[in-house]
């Protein structure tokens, strides 16, 4: 008798037990899918695209929905959902969104999003010319700016004070720019044109460069230009300036007739004195110095190369906005100041002196040379260094 109740009283139990387990409620099954592709991309142009969302049964698909105005969804199919999108053109910078996907599973819900992005509006426009470029004296010139409509230009300024900018025009814009004198060496900046399409808006510049009195080469400060009367720089720095001899202060014109800064018209073929080109006789304006042996041969080895600029010939040295242009002004013959070589040939003094000749620099279209001297008389031209 006891074994028999000590069996129903186990099977009791294990009822029990297992009525309790069945009572418990599931675990929220895991809602398998795949979204392929997993995101979208559209340019400005907006346009229609789509995706698919595979869900693994029972799980359904409930909805679908867009969380902005400018992307609109539909959807086909069941297994899979198809999902159409399309997109608005965009009148103004880059955008996103999402789709949003909810899934079911039971009573178990969940929401993924498919990430939609939208390439911004682009501004066509011209600049012309894209940049602008003046000697040390300044002056003024300009440019153009055009561009597609709708778009407009809102605003153009200056980034320096040293340049400064008006308008006119609007289609297309006259863009006048004054630059300033500049006393220093090679200085850039920039002018803004700050442009907008509906909300959308963006800036360019148009590249703006000036030539200083000096250019920075092999760590020597060069003036940008030829000494011209005694004391003065030429105005540009084409301009061939006044030939001078060794050590001497007077110039010679560098064309013919010949006449000199004195006034006179008749060579003085007489050897100059002294070791040096002395500061008493030095032509270069305050500040400047006829240069060294040594500073010619440290222009020699920088890189140049024969141009022809503002239909002048000569050398340019250095390389990019870092450049000086050097004219082949020929030169003065020692004995009787007669004018030769010139356009084909650049002849530059030194300082320094051998005997009854100097050092100087030559050059033309087949190369340069700084080692060599030649008589004192010679009119040579002066590119003169910073002190």
């Amino acid at each position: 008798m006891n074994q028999k109740l000590l069996k129903l009283t186990a099977f009791l139990l294990i009822l029990i037990v297992a009525l309790a387990s069945s009572c418990q409620p599931e675990e929220p099954k895991e809602i398998e899918y795949t979204i392929l592709p997993e995101s979208l991309n559209f340019d400005a142009t907006g346009g229609e695209d789509g995706f698919t969302v595979s869900v693994k049964s029972p799980a359904i698909v409930e909805s679908v929905e867009s969380l902005s105005e400018w992307c609109q969804v539909s959807t086909s199919g069941v297994a899979p959902v198809n999902v159409s999108v399309r997109i608005d053109p965009n009148t103004d910078g880059p955008r996103n969104t999402s789709v949003v996907v909810n899934m079911k599973l039971g009573e178990n819900k969940t929401s993924v999003t498919v990430q939609i992005s939208q390439d911004g509006a682009e501004i066509e426009y011209e600049i012309s010319p894209a940049s602008l470029n003046f000697d040390a004296l300044g002056g003024e010139a300009g440019f153009t700016v055009s561009v597609k409509s709708p778009a407009m230009v809102e605003s153009i300024e200056s980034l320096s004070a040293w340049c400064q900018v008006s308008t006119s025009g609007i289609f297309p814009i006259n863009v006048s720019v004054r630059i300033d004198p500049n006393t220093d060496g090679p200085r850039n900046t920039s002018v803004a044109i700050h442009m907008k399409l509906g909300e959308y808006r963006t800036s360019v510049t148009a590249q703006i460069y000036q030539e200083g009195i000096w250019v920075l080469i092999n760590d020597v400060k060069w003036a940008t230009c030829n000494v011209d009367m005694p004391g003065t720089f030429a105005a540009k720095p084409e301009d061939a300036g006044m030939f001078y001899q060794n050590n001497r202060r007077v110039g010679w014109s560098a064309t013919d007739p010949m006449i000199n800064s004195d006034g006179g018209t008749t060579w003085d073929n007489s050897y100059p004195g002294g070791d040096t080109w002395e500061k008493d006789n030095d032509p270069c304006p305050s500040g400047w110095r006829v240069p060294t042996q040594t500073e010619l041969l440290s222009l020699q080895n920088a890189n140049s190369q024969w141009v022809t600029r503002n239909d002048v010939s000569g050398r340019i040295f250095g390389s990019n906005n870092n450049s000086l242009f050097l004219p082949a002004a020929g030169c003065r013959a020692y004995d009787n100041g007669s004018c030769t070589h010139v356009g084909t040939h650049g002849y530059y003094w030194s300082s320094v002196v051998a005997g009854n000749s100097a050092y100087y620099l030559a050059f033309s279209s087949m190369g340069i040379v700084a080692k060599n001297h030649a008589p004192r008389t010679y009119g040579h031209s002066v590119r003169c260094v910073q002190e």
